[in-house]
């Protein structure tokens, strides 16, 4: 995207517009006047922001506190991706907010095929394990866990707990 001196610029841009907030150098961010990021955010290394193309942008917020793993992927084309305070998103994470439609016909798909665009919210204090995919239209209450190489795509309280693909919540356990 850049190279030499103009990633230099680059980088001293986004540690003005974002203080107190660890960005890595190697991470790639389309559209950042559509990025806003809180204070103490850590952004690791190998990260992708994306906040589409046009005709479909879209933005991505992250909550102060949060921390984006390793390699993770942000994708907000035609919609949005809200991040809460304190939320933990781990390796190889994936959350877009595009999906394709799938038509019978194979050629026709590859000419016709159609987006749809959804929100998502991740709720406050909300640990993500690695390689999770998170889909459209999710919304995540505060303080959910979702295991390592969850597909996550809908609407779950406060406290959850969703494993597998696709996801499901994990029953409640009173310790009691």
């Amino acid at each position: 995207m850049y190279s030499g001196y103009q990633r230099y610029l680059f980088l001293r841009n986004l540690n003005k517009r974002f203080p107190n907030t660890i960005i890595a150098d190697d991470i790639i961010i389309h559209n950042p006047e559509l990025v806003k990021i809180g204070t103490d955010v850590i952004i690791s290394p190998g990260c992708y922001l994306n906040c589409g193309y046009l005709p479909h942008l879209g933005n991505i917020s992250i909550g102060n506190g949060s921390i984006v793993g390793y390699n993770a992927c942000l994708y907000a084309g035609g919609g949005k991706i809200t991040i809460e305070n304190n939320v933990d998103l781990g390796i190889n994470c994936v959350v877009s907010t595009q999906s394709r439609s799938l038509l019978q016909d194979p050629v026709q798909h590859r000419k016709n095929f159609e987006h749809t665009f959804g929100e998502i919210l991740i709720g406050e204090g909300t640990l993500v394990g690695s390689n999770v995919n998170i889909l459209e239209g999710t919304v995540l209450g505060k303080y959910c866990n979702v295991i390592s190489g969850a597909v996550v795509q809908g609407v779950y309280p406060d406290r959850t707990t969703l494993v597998g693909n696709p996801s499901r919540p994990l029953p409640r356990t009173n310790f009691n």
